[in-house]
């Protein structure tokens, strides 16, 4: 088993980019004790998030192309959330 890259406690959640995500993947979680998981389709989290969970996945797509990018990589956490709130923002004028 590889090097831990995060530790989910209770009531968190993970692969929540492939619900909406163009790209189809696997999440992969261990545990480390014994685990409930419960498996949300679009449909569920649509119906229970709407709205939040768009801004979440947003934010996720939004911080992967930061940190992906040759040009954005470079901008401070300060930059990338100004650019990320004025997006969210500029959203919600629309209705």
């Amino acid at each position: 088993m590889g090097k831990p890259v995060y530790t989910l406690t209770a009531g968190e959640f993970f692969g929540e980019n492939n619900v909406y995500g163009p790209e189809k993947q696997i999440p992969v979680a261990f545990t480390v004790e014994e685990t409930i998981l419960i498996q949300l389709t679009s449909d569920m989290v649509e119906d229970r998030l709407g709205e939040p969970i768009y801004y979440a996945i947003l934010r996720n797509f939004l911080q992967k192309g930061f940190d992906n990018s040759k040009e954005l990589c470079f901008l401070t956490d300060v930059q990338r959330e100004k650019i990320i709130n004025n997006m969210n923002h500029r959203k919600s004028e629309k209705g």
